[in-house]
């Protein structure tokens, strides 16, 4: 991966880490004599939790309640209740919970209190992560941003060497602890900082694997003991007002489940009244089994988002949802650039002349040199054989079609169909799917530089070119994944314009926006098969982008809006690039909202760079 984006090394991180909670621990266990040695405990650093114990101490936090749910490796669970003022212990309690019920609390004694207080919380946290406790652990902590207070402690106890040289598991030094904490006189239930949802997996109630933490500010954190993973994220917004709903039904939720020798544990706390019934538990698991699936991997690692403004390439990291320049070299101004579908080239096209830049070297191929006419050249589309297909625009705006190869870097005009003398300003070209094919669409015959209407099929190889019957006045005409299908936008009667598939030998014509009023156009596929387009003009609540999926005919409005057209969509089909009026935005269709990239009015879409799949 590192070697194909070397151009954009500046653009992408070489590594992606998944957090900063893990790191090599100060003491490694004990190994006697000549015994192989144990696996090394993965701990926080210890200056971040130097750091959290300083910004507790400045915090003055010296009146507080701690509620701490405490669960051990050997199953048991409490939670216990303390209470601190003017710094010092004044009340401790304690609960034990059997099955699904909390028993009755009871006083904790103080001295064994004190390990519960926030002091007594982070001296565990920082002696855990010297190796000075009774036994190594894998450790992950979750402090409080402001305050410095661990949210979540899991640690993990790790095998050692008895004195005899028998490996001990040391289980029972396992423990996971989710705190709460709110200064005193205050309502504990507008906390904004507590463990909302907790969701374990793994192979028993001594082996959980993973483990999702859902706070009531809006963020998460997913950890997976078994591959060392750590990975912060926030809650989508409508999963979160689907979560605010169905906590409204319970007072607290706490249950397990087993299938396939896969155990889990969700616990959920409530914001409404008396316990949940087996519909709400139903629910409870459908919606933690999203939320796992949503926020347990990093959406977007490593696939960067291209594009092109003012005479520079720019990326858009998915992941970090961020933007830098890729600092190519050109020769003002910039026309056109695009991405090839295998990633390896950048076809450049600037003052100069159109050349591919190879992804791998940077090495500059010319592939046609700029006229003396002042017209320049706009590449237009990829295919999968190596062809790039270029319009030549002309000082009065007219445009001539053509492609050239990386192996035939010359000029070749796109043969014409019977009685067409031009394809003019075409209304969208794109490459079938193997790159044998390549379809022309044609505006109505009105339009100021039409040349001809409709549906043209060319094929490349033997200068053969017809059109599609039936159809005319088409544009943006776009191939399904697996090429039996042609999309594009139609223009009907009164200005209505609807979305028509149509087999590439003319057959199936057939509407599938549905749209009696307004414009849909823009049609896109998904790589699962899905077709998304842009609906503009309808009635109020209409409007916005669809998806489409055929053949069983299900059209869902997945984004709402006035003016928006879809631009483009991911390889990976995670990510939709989108026009809103002026703006460009990048949807995900897995968050289900915008990511926090967005490109002005006079950026270009250029392609996507994507890891290759042993990399994911």
């Amino acid at each position: 991966m590192n070697k194909r984006l070397s151009l954009f090394a500046l653009l992408l991180t070489a590594a992606f880490l998944l957090g900063a909670c893990a790191s090599t621990p100060k003491t490694a266990p004990a190994v006697p004599g000549n015994l192989p040695p144990l696996p090394t405990p993965n701990v926080p650093d210890l200056n971040d939790v130097d750091d959290a114990i300083q910004r507790w101490q400045k915090s003055g936090n010296a009146h507080y309640y701690l509620k701490v749910d405490e669960r051990a490796a050997s199953g048991a669970v409490r939670r216990i209740h303390i209470v601190v003022a003017d710094g010092a212990l004044r009340a401790a309690l304690v609960q034990t919970r059997d099955g699904d019920v909390w028993g009755e609390m009871s006083s904790l004694p103080f001295d064994e209190a004190k390990q519960y207080t926030v002091d007594g919380l982070l001296a565990r946290v920082r002696r855990d992560t010297l190796g000075a406790g009774p036994a190594p652990v894998n450790l992950k902590v979750v402090f409080d941003n402001d305050a410095g207070w661990p949210m979540v402690i899991n640690a993990e106890g790790m095998p050692s060497y008895t004195a005899d040289g028998q490996v001990s598991l040391n289980r029972q030094y396992g423990y996971t602890i989710a705190t709460e904490i709110a200064p005193l006189l205050e309502d504990t239930a507008a906390n904004e900082s507590g463990v909302w949802l907790e969701l374990s997996q793994g192979n028993g109630p001594q082996a959980w694997c993973d483990h999702l933490f859902i706070f009531n500010d809006g963020t998460s954190l997913y950890t997976d003991d078994c591959r060392q993973t750590t990975l912060p994220m926030q809650v989508p917004a409508a999963r979160i007002s689907e979560l605010e709903a169905l906590s409204e039904g319970f007072a607290a939720l706490d249950v397990e489940d087993s299938e396939e020798n896969l155990y889990r544990r969700l616990t959920i706390q409530g914001r409404g009244h008396g316990e949940a019934d087996a519909e709400t538990i139903q629910s409870a698991w459908e919606a933690a089994n999203l939320m796992h699936e949503l926020l347990s991997y990093p959406l977007g690692a490593g696939v960067t988002l291209i594009f092109s403004q003012q005479d520079e390439v720019f990326g858009a990291d998915m992941l970090r949802q961020t933007v830098q320049p890729a600092y190519l070299a050109v020769r003002s101004p910039l026309y056109g650039a695009l991405v090839s579908p295998d990633e390896a080239y950048l076809a450049l096209s600037d003052d100069g002349g159109l050349q591919a830049v190879d992804m791998n070297t940077g090495e500059k191929t010319p592939l046609l040199i700029a006229p003396q006419d002042g017209s320049y050249y706009l590449p237009r589309a990829w295919s999968a054989a190596g062809r790039i297909l270029v319009s030549q625009v002309g000082p009065d705006g007219k445009q001539a079609l053509g492609w050239v190869g990386l192996e035939e870097n010359d000029w070749h005009p796109i043969p014409l169909p019977e009685g067409v003398e031009t394809y003019g300003c075409d209304g969208g070209a794109v490459w079938s799917p193997d790159g044998a094919l390549l379809a022309v669409a044609g505006g109505p015959p009105e339009s100021a530089c039409s040349g001809f209407n409709g549906l043209a099929l060319v094929d490349i190889d033997s200068a053969a070119a017809e059109m599609l019957p039936g159809v005319t006045a088409v544009s943006h005409p776009s191939w399904s994944p697996d090429g039996t299908w042609l999309a594009f936008s139609l223009q009907e009667e009164e200005g209505l314009q609807r979305v028509y598939v149509m087999h590439p030998d003319g057959s199936g014509l057939a509407p599938v926006s549905g749209n009696t009023q307004g414009r849909a156009d823009a049609p896109l596929w998904m790589p699962d098969g899905r077709l998304v387009y842009g609906l503009q003009g309808a009635p109020a609540g209409e409007n916005g982008l669809y998806a489409y999926t055929l053949p069983d005919g299900e059209k869902r409005l997945i984004l709402e809006g006035e003016t928006l057209a879809p631009v483009s969509i991911s390889p990976d089909g995670e990510f939709l690039v989108y026009f809103d009026g002026d703006l460009q935005h990048v949807w995900s269709f897995f968050r289900e909202e915008n990511l926090d990239v967005t490109l002005k009015a006079d950026a270009s879409f250029v392609g996507w760079l994507t890891p290759p799949p042993d990399d994911k």
